[in-house]
């Protein structure tokens, strides 16, 4: 008797990292470092990164040189800006529960 085989292939799509910093430079390393930690990571579990499809926004064009020189990218022109209103959030007071039987 025969048994059924299965063949299974994960691929793991997206991934994003984010990293803010007091210098361009200080932001560029921490990219570096957190890549190169997930790429290791990933790589022990046998999912490899595909270089040819990875990239990176960032918000200075000293930002990604200076990742550019350390990690393959799949281009290096992307600079984008946060642009419009930020945004705030408050909280709202809780409405009371009225005790007893509603009142005409």
């Amino acid at each position: 008797m025969q048994h059924a085989v299965m063949t299974a292939s994960v691929f793991v799509d997206d991934f994003a990292i984010s990293c803010s910093g007091p210098t361009e430079l200080d932001v560029a390393d921490q990219v570096i470092n957190t890549f190169n930690a997930l790429q290791h990571s990933l790589e022990s579990i046998g999912l490899p990164i595909a270089e040819d499809k990875t990239e990176l926004i960032a918000t200075s064009s000293v930002i990604m040189k200076a990742v550019a020189d350390q990690v393959s990218l799949t281009h290096t022109r992307s600079t984008c800006r946060k642009l419009g209103v930020d945004v705030a959030y408050r909280g709202t007071p809780k409405e009371k529960k009225s005790q007893g039987k509603d009142q005409a």
